[in-house]
């Protein structure tokens, strides 16, 4: 259960990762009119964050030594 439990939570700061950078990128572009360059900015670092999680959750992502 535990494992699902791991698994359900990284899923979940996946999504959010994703969609926070898409809103902050979105934002951007309103604030400063660079459309679309902001909220694909945004989602690319959100998707890159998102998958960076993932990695440290799954146990891929250790430290170098």
């Amino acid at each position: 259960m535990t494992s699902l439990a791991n698994l359900s939570s990284a899923g979940l700061a996946f999504g959010m990762a994703v969609i926070l950078g898409a809103a902050l990128g979105y934002g951007a572009d309103r604030l400063f009119g660079s459309s679309p360059l902001g909220f694909l900015l945004g989602f690319l670092l959100g998707l890159v964050a998102g998958a960076l999680n993932v990695f440290r959750a799954a146990g891929m992502g250790g430290k170098r030594n």
